[in-house]
């Protein structure tokens, strides 16, 4: 991440430190999402993304939860089980992703009251407060 972003977030942050930061990157790698993390960005997309994940991306941004694509992340095995079912890891690891539950239901092959359900069962499980939450959680807990 360039010095003049990390400046300018810092100020940003130090002036309003409830705001949750999202940024749009041309060229993400887990390098950039790992230094993007520690000065506070809550979400990376990508210029490809499509626009209902740049929505769900900021929205989860502008509730203090972390949205990114899983797949910037440098993932290590997880050290403990994971309670969550293969369905219920699919639906938050697309959650992170920034999609809706109609975009979820449409890539898994699912209804949407299904893909709401499993939501639903993995933040019992998390103890999280949306599924926002749990898709963070499962990130932090390295099931996703």
């Amino acid at each position: 991440m360039d010095d003049d972003v990390l400046g300018v977030l810092a100020q940003l942050r130090t002036a309003q430190p409830q705001c949750g930061v999202a940024l749009i990157e041309s060229q993400s790698s887990p390098a950039f999402t790992d230094q993007a993390i520690r000065a506070g960005v809550l979400s990376v997309v990508s210029l490809q993304a499509e626009l209902p994940y740049l929505i769900g991306a900021i929205r989860g941004a502008a509730v203090g939860c972390l949205t990114m694509d899983p797949g910037l992340f440098n993932f290590h095995p997880a050290s403990h089980h994971c309670p969550l079912s293969a369905r219920e890891t699919d639906v938050l690891r697309l959650t992170a992703s920034g999609a809706s539950l109609k975009e979820i239901a449409r890539d898994l092959y699912l209804a949407v009251g299904t893909v709401r359900n499993l939501a639903s069962t993995a933040i019992r499980k998390l103890q999280a407060r949306n599924r926002f939450d749990a898709a963070r959680i499962a990130t932090e807990q390295r099931w996703l």
